[in-house]
């Protein structure tokens, strides 16, 4: 009746779902290399803050004279 094919939506899942088994792979091979800690795009450190009391701790803990801990620029990098 509306001459729309119904499986049309599955060519694009099936040409994304090998990017992201490809990057879900390449990031399961850093982390047994333990390679993790290098930068990636705007991230400064893949493994993220790893230390200290897990959640939000590390953002709202740890301000000295107004200054973030871990820096103005890496707190930045983390939530964006």
């Amino acid at each position: 009746e509306n001459q729309v094919n119904p499986l049309a939506g599955l060519l694009p899942a099936f040409a994304q779902i090998p990017i992201f088994i490809a990057l879900y792979r390449a990031l399961q091979n850093l982390a047994t290399d333990g390679q993790m800690n290098q930068p990636f795009l705007w991230l400064p450190n893949l493994e993220g803050p790893t230390f200290g009391p897990i959640g939000t701790n590390w953002l709202f803990t740890g301000f000295h004279d107004g200054v973030p801990q871990y820096g103005w620029h890496d707190t930045a990098a983390y939530l964006s």
